[in-house]
């Protein structure tokens, strides 16, 4: 972007405060790209108006008067905190609102003026007419929690010691998810809880399903069942050679994605493995294709049959000619992260070196690359964009979380 008598070209912003706005603010900017959030106040609306901005995804008009608070992330309204509010504020929050059982209906009037939410609301089910009342705009999922005897905020990991520490009968709300990963006495479960209320989510071996079933509230969140004999893993398995070779749990359930490197014959699957699970996919080279089948699940599970060597990008990375030259046989790209190509990488190098690539993240590559990479994308649940011209950097601004004019 070129600079026009003197104006600044600001990058993409998260948030853009126009609540101080003023004509001589606003007139020093030439364009605005992309804006997550404008807040304004009906006297400062039309300074919006002026400037030149890109998409927008939501505009939130406040009092003039506004006590405005901004939180990023995760905000928590208790009863000891709306106490030493002098003033109503007015809540933004950026995360997740995570509204506390001692709240109340006459704190909500009193204390807060207004609200709006860009993400998620979690949320007493007394509470939710005098929140409603306040709440302009919300973009995520709402969660309501009952108040039951026993109540947790947050997710919670049900195990032997957790049970052991209840009250026998217990009424237990938990307002964020509920992960039982090791397989329960159905006795004790009995014993211990009476009615579970689960806002978000809830993951249990098929052993424990029916006992946690029938203590369940309706309204509440379903339990996912993992099958009866499968080993639960928290965290993503690469299985190579050595790992499959030791492998003592033949059926096996991860929360992650599962590798299996491309150095392992299918004597050696069909020995160890009787089974895979996966929350997110499994990945395997498409020589086990007939191994594998009857293995998985393709309804329920994400599987990826890549060819040659699996690259997989998690972080930010980019990719350069090295990583693909003197290969014998093209690679798979499996992208969870951000990847940008190099722009001396030519479109050939890329169809000739690269097999396959399935793109869950972002993608940047030039115009001239663009086509190469579009022609070899399997899964396309991320996204690709290209790369722009060179800014200046006089009257430049790159990206910025939180601006005000």
């Amino acid at each position: 972007m070129e600079a026009e008598n003197g104006k600044k070209s600001i990058g993409n912003v998260n948030v853009l405060d126009l609540r101080q706005a003023t004509d001589a603010s606003v007139a020093g900017v030439k364009r605005i790209g992309n804006v997550n959030l404008v807040i304004q106040t009906k006297k400062t609306a039309p300074h919006f108006q002026k400037l030149d901005v890109g998409n927008v995804n939501v505009v939130v008009t406040v009092p003039d008067d506004a006590n405005v608070q901004q939180v990023m992330g995760l905000a928590e309204l208790t009863g000891k905190s709306l106490e030493g509010v002098s003033s109503p504020i007015y809540l933004v929050v950026m995360g997740k609102l995570l509204v506390h059982p001692d709240v109340t209906p006459e704190a909500i009037s009193k204390a807060i003026a207004g609200m709006a939410v860009f993400g998620k609301l979690v949320c007493p089910e007394p509470l939710m007419g005098a929140i409603q009342g306040k709440l302009d705009r919300i973009t995520g999922k709402t969660q309501v929690y009952p108040i039951l005897d026993h109540i947790e905020l947050r997710s919670l990991t049900l195990d032997e010691g957790y049970l052991d520490s209840l009250p026998d009968g217990t009424r237990l709300a938990v307002a964020g998810s509920l992960d039982v990963p090791e397989i329960l006495s159905n006795d004790l479960i009995r014993q211990k809880i009476a009615v579970l209320h689960v806002s978000s989510s809830g993951l249990c071996h098929e052993e424990n399903h029916t006992a946690l079933q029938q203590a369940m509230t309706q309204g509440g969140a379903s339990l996912e069942t993992i099958p009866e004999g499968y080993r639960f893993v928290e965290r993503p398995l690469i299985l190579d050679k050595v790992r499959l070779a030791a492998l003592r749990d033949p059926y096996l359930y991860s929360t992650e994605r599962i590798i299996i490197t491309d150095d392992v014959p299918v004597a050696l699957v069909d020995e160890n493995i009787k089974g895979l699970r996966s929350e997110e996919m499994i990945a395997c080279s498409s020589s086990l294709e007939s191994s594998i089948t009857d293995k998985v699940d393709f309804l329920k599970d994400q599987v990826i049959l890549y060819e040659g060597e699996l690259l997989v990008i998690d972080g930010a990375e980019t990719l350069r000619a090295g990583r693909l030259s003197g290969r014998e046989r093209p690679v798979t790209l499996l992208v969870c992260g951000d990847l940008r190509i190099d722009e001396n990488l030519a479109p050939t190098d890329i169809t000739s070196g690269i097999a396959r690539i399935h793109n869950f993240g972002m993608i940047t590559c030039s115009p001239d690359q663009i086509g190469a990479v579009e022609s070899l994308l399997g899964i396309r649940e991320g996204e690709v964009s290209e790369t722009g011209a060179s800014t200046p950097q006089e009257n430049w601004i790159a990206n910025a979380n939180l601006l005000e004019l």
